[in-house]
Parts: C-alpha cells; sequence; structure tokens
C-alpha cells in the first residue's frame, strides 16, 4: 500500500497532479468536496474518496483514496479533537483504522496547541489501537520543543504513548536517529532553507515496518515553491 502525507499550503485542486499514483492521501490545508465541486475541480480528481473535517471550505484535513480503497470516519470518531480523524479504511480486502493528523494552534495558548490536541486525542483512542492501524500527518511538533508543553503531552509522551502499543516513527525506524536528532526535514519554517525541522510523522506498528516498509522525503528543491511541508512517501508491503 503506498500512502502519500503533504500539507499542501492550500489550493490542492492546483497540486495533486504533482503527486505520484497513491492508494490514500493525507492532506492538510485542503479544500472541502463541496468547495471542489464549486470550483467544479473534484471531477477530476482521481480519487474514489473524499474524506473531510474543517473549519473553512478552502482550508482543512483530508484523506483521498485510489482505487482498490474505500473510506469512512469511524463512527467513534469525536469531535472534540477535530483534527485527528479516525477513517475505517478497506483496501484490497484488508480493513483497518488510520487517524489522519493535523494539529492547531490554541489561540494565543500554544502550550495547550499543537502536540498537546494529538496526545489527548490518542489517550481517548487509544482502546482502538491495535497493529493493523496507522497515524500520519502533519504533528506540528518535534522533541526540540519538549520544554515548552507540558511533561504529560509533549512529544516525549506522544512517542511513549505511541511505543507501549508496539508504534514507532517510520523515519526514526528505517533512519535510526533520537527524536530531536533527524538529519532530514519535513518542513522549511517560512519557506527559509536555513530553518529545518521534523514535524510530519508517519506511525505504524514495528511488525508492519519491519514486514518491509519504505520512506522517501521530498527534496527541497522540489516541492518548496508549492509548500513548505515536504511530502512523505511511504509503502508498506504487509497491508
Amino acid at each position: 500500500m503506498k500512502l502519500i502525507c503533504w500539507n499542501c499550503n492550500c489550493a490542492f485542486r492546483t497540486k495533486y497532479t504533482l503527486l505520484p499514483e497513491a492508494d490514500i492521501l493525507i492532506i492538510p490545508e485542503s479544500e472541502s468536496p463541496a468547495f471542489l465541486q464549486n470550483k467544479k475541480a473534484a471531477t477530476a480528481f482521481p480519487f474514489s474518496a473524499h474524506l473531510w473535517e474543517g473549519k473553512s471550505a478552502h482550508k482543512g484535513l483530508s484523506i483521498f483514496c485510489g482505487k482498490d480503497t474505500s473510506a469512512r470516519i469511524a463512527p467513534f470518531y469525536n469531535d472534540a479533537f477535530k483534527f485527528i480523524v479516525p477513517a475505517e479504511i478497506s483496501f484490497r480486502g484488508k480493513n483497518f483504522v488510520l487517524w489522519a493528523v493535523w494539529t492547531q494552534p490554541d489561540g494565543n495558548d500554544s502550550y495547550n496547541g499543537y502536540v498537546v490536541q494529538a496526545v489527548k486525542a490518542l489517550m481517548f483512542y487509544e482502546k482502538y489501537l491495535d497493529g493493523d492501524s496507522l497515524i500520519a500527518g502533519d504533528f506540528n511538533s518535534n522533541a526540540c520543543w519538549n520544554a515548552h508543553f507540558k511533561q504529560d503531552y509533549n512529544h516525549e509522551k506522544l512517542v511513549n504513548l505511541l511505543a507501549k502499543h508496539g508504534f514507532c516513527s517510520l523515519y526514526h525506524a528505517l533512519f535510526p536517529c533520537a527524536h530531536g536528532s533527524e538529519t532530514d526535514a519535513t518542513i522549511y519554517m517560512h519557506k527559509n532553507a536555513g530553518k529545518p525541522y521534523y514535524i510530519d510523522y508517519i506511525f505504524a506498528h514495528k511488525s508492519k515496518i519491519a514486514s518491509g516498509a519504505t520512506l522517501k522525503i521530498g527534496r527541497y528543491e522540489d516541492w518548496i515553491k508549492y509548500s513548505d511541508h515536504m511530502p512523505l512517501f511511504a509503502e508498506f508491503s504487509n497491508i
């Protein structure tokens, strides 16, 4: 199964052709299905399903499915965690839950935004996590900011919570390094090449990674004119 995660920096309808074919796309900052219909763009999309949650029709969180893949928002979705969206996926006879993530600031109180939302949401959904689950998207989080957030909800807590259930970051499994010591970046703050950070993640169960998985990160020179985030291209042999 091929999975792409990319915060597209809006106007996905003009950018989707840049991406290679995939089975599932997680696209923060993308338009709603209704918005795309009004723009007469949705009919051109090569996707069999489009799930979306957002507060503004031109900027929300999308899950797109390609051929042989279907999805619906899980009945246990809790709107209190609006941008951590569990989707029930069916892919070539295999069923699993995918959590699409796009963490947000919390007004002027950054201490309660971003990774705090992800940790609280995954604590709420903890009973649904199993070896077939995937958790992926724009977490806006890195261990270098651990001290900025309360210890109970920082990046370290996120990693430890998922590790308790056998999950790890695909990047850190394939390119071993400590969180906060990444040599690659998924965002260049304000599109500045001198401000690289690793803040987008795909978390998978260790058994899924061990049975065959790959990850590539888009290059700055190829993608920076389209978004400050680089796309993540993952492939799993056992999904």
